[in-house]
């Protein structure tokens, strides 16, 4: 799940995840705006959805790598 493998496409993984994000995240938003701003993006390029659970998901991973904080009802990215 973190990570790409044989039964699990970089689209699917955290890693490739928390890509699409970060580069979503060019400047600071609400959990909200990147939740819809994110389903957007995902079904126009992969033709996918993603749900809630994994979203919430992929924050927490992002957020224990240092890669995103919310601080002020704000996220952030925290990396260059």
């Amino acid at each position: 799940m973190i990570g790409p493998g044989r039964h699990l496409p970089i689209h699917r993984s955290l890693l490739g995840m928390g890509a699409v994000v970060l580069g979503i995240l060019r400047r600071p938003m609400t959990v909200s705006e990147l939740w819809n701003r994110l389903r957007s993006d995902w079904r126009g390029t992969l033709g996918a959805s993603i749900t809630y659970g994994s979203f919430a998901i992929l924050i927490d991973f992002l957020s224990l790598l240092g890669a995103v904080e919310l601080r002020d009802g704000v996220l952030r990215r925290t990396l260059p």
